[in-house]
């Protein structure tokens, strides 16, 4: 997975640094690089709800508390710890 957000950066550099390149090709890259880092980005980070260390500290700070959760059962599970525990 990191090798698909690396390889669009470097695809971009080349791209963009090209002499031959046209304004009108900037933003279509940009765009590219941007959809790779997030379909990376949610693919590396997709299981950080369910570590129960982030899980606990993201319930107990005001700021987010259950907010920010996107999977309830890694949510309902933190919650169960704090109980718990």
């Amino acid at each position: 997975m990191q090798r698909i957000f690396f390889k669009s950066f470097y695809i971009a550099t080349l791209n963009i640094s090209n002499v031959n390149i046209t304004v009108s090709e900037v933003i279509p890259t940009i765009n590219g690089v941007q959809r790779n880092m997030i379909y990376s980005s949610s693919f590396c980070f997709r299981s950080i709800e369910s570590n129960t260390m982030f899980a606990i500290a993201t319930l107990l700070d005001p700021r987010f508390k259950k907010t920010v959760f996107t999977e309830p059962r890694a949510c309902a599970s933190a919650n169960q710890h704090l109980i718990e525990d």
